[in-house]
């Protein structure tokens, strides 16, 4: 059962973010009408607007719900018709659905468009750097998904110690036992309350280049650890869901970092909505496998061995974004992809080589000096007389 759940969650993230070819996901969407310039700032806004979505969510049935829960079903339904006029009223002559794939990369240095040829999505799976990236979203949120549900029953057991002096929570009217449903139920709602203003700075981060999208991330994956130390230490409920509110930073960054990753990983690939389809099928597994594992964990060793262990798995997703993703160069993240030639985030060689560098034969090589214009040859040998900065995968200019 539990593996059949991996798989449906794994299908539904892939299937709800992967469209036909030249249909746009909600990122490409995004850059396909905003255009690289605007993308770190729309992306920021998606994430901002999603949060507040979750929080009036939540916070629906206290104000809807009287014994009769069809007002909330039908509110619901409603809030879904209006997304979907939404949608259908973007026009579809306002996306550029070349630069909605990545397929776009911007301007050359002659300042005429670029377009690239779509890469097969077996070499672009292929690549080490997609593979690295895919391995640590995994990892990241096998790490995150079970915190919250353990720090539920972590309350909840201490409701069931003590229910007669046990502390309550007062929503207006309602006065709710602090107890492990309720908990969690707050605790979701003040995480995606920090999301909020956590995506807006995330996207501002990202752009800035002594920051950038790979150590805004880390710093986003340095707070699981955190966390899992955190809820291993605490046992009082009040303090436990304190430490909540490092999940809206962590989260609300992962948001719109991630995304942000996907773009620069796949300028100039027409692969982006593949990449973001495959991030999501990613967090889908992971999560599932982590509340699986996990609560498993928990039944048989206690919950406080699960907080150990997920910080200690949150330490080596935090190691592999480190030492492991190389850094990404943000052409999406600055918005400024117009700087860049490369069909994704390149090699960087050592400053000793010098000569000529071979390449494959599908493709021409290049070279970027530095500080200098981008030097070609349509063959599969790129010439140049000083240190190379960058080699990678190139196009006919």
């Amino acid at each position: 059962m539990q593996m059949f759940a991996v798989v449906e969650d794994s299908i539904a993230y892939f299937t709800c973010t992967c469209y036909p070819p030249r249909r746009s996901s909600l990122l490409g969407l995004s850059l396909g009408v905003v255009g690289y310039g605007g993308f770190p700032a729309r992306a920021a806004r998606n994430e901002q607007w999603k949060h507040a979505g979750a929080v009036v969510g939540a916070l629906s049935p206290i104000a809807l719900v009287n014994g009769n829960y069809t007002p909330l079903f039908i509110v619901y339904a409603g809030a879904m018709l209006c997304a979907i006029l939404s949608i259908h009223m973007i026009r579809d002559r306002d996306i550029d659905h070349d630069l909605a794939s990545g397929l776009k990369k911007g301007t050359s240095v002659d300042k005429k468009e670029q377009v690239a040829q779509v890469i097969p999505v077996s070499d672009f799976l292929r690549q080490p750097k997609v593979l690295i990236f895919l391995g640590m979203v995994v990892l990241w949120h096998f790490a995150n998904a079970a915190m919250l549900p353990s720090v539920g029953y972590k309350i909840q057991q201490q409701y069931e110690s003590d229910p007669e002096n046990a502390e309550h929570i007062v929503i207006g009217k309602h006065r709710l036992p602090l107890d492990g449903k309720n908990g969690i139920s707050l605790a979701t709602v003040v995480a995606h309350i920090v999301m909020i203003p956590v995506a807006k700075v995330s996207g501002i981060l990202a752009s800035l280049e002594w920051a950038g999208s790979k150590w805004t991330l880390t710093w986003a994956t340095s707070m699981i650890v955190l966390r899992g130390i955190a809820f291993a230490l605490l046992s009082d409920a009040w303090a436990l869901l304190g430490v909540c509110f490092l999940d809206g930073l962590s989260a609300g960054a992962f948001g719109v970092l991630a995304i942000l990753m996907v773009g620069d990983l796949a300028v100039g690939t027409g692969r982006s909505n593949l990449l973001q389809g495959a991030m999501a099928a990613c967090i889908g597994a992971g999560a599932s496998i982590s509340n699986g594992v996990f609560g498993a964990v928990t039944e048989s060793n206690g919950v406080d061995t699960t907080f150990w262990s997920l910080a200690a798995i949150g330490c080596v997703a935090l190691a592999i974004l480190i030492w492991c993703v190389d850094d990404l160069h943000d052409y999406v993240a600055t918005g400024n992809p117009e700087n860049t030639t490369f069909w994704n985030s390149p090699t960087r060689c050592s400053t000793s080589v010098k000569g000529t560098v071979t390449q494959n034969t599908m493709n021409p090589v290049f070279c970027q000096l530095p500080n200098e214009e981008l030097h070609t040859r349509a063959s599969n040998v790129c010439e140049y007389t000083r240190d190379c900065d960058y080699v990678g995968l190139g196009t006919d200019m």
